[in-house]
């Protein structure tokens, strides 16, 4: 599983791409109708290490991604 962000024009010019493996877990919470291909705004990115793997949190502005999984990658550009 992979999540691919789109580059912040103030910051960076290629886009972050996530690679999940051993995905155990995954969910997406909104607090409303979203669409998930507009622009939201990472609030909170964090991973918390569990015996088997990590825990990867990511709020949006308005929504949150849950991942557990056995490891991650993360790599700019198309990855």
């Amino acid at each position: 599983m992979s999540i691919q962000f789109a580059p912040n024009a103030w910051k960076h010019e290629e886009g972050l791409r996530i690679e999940y493996a051993g995905v155990a877990y995954f969910s997406m919470e909104s607090r409303g109708e979203i669409d998930w291909m507009e622009a939201q705004t990472v609030v909170l990115d964090e991973i918390t290490p569990t015996p088997d793997g990590c825990v990867h949190e990511i709020a949006l502005t308005d929504a949150t991604v849950l991942v557990r999984c056995s490891d991650l990658r993360a790599t700019w550009g198309d990855g």
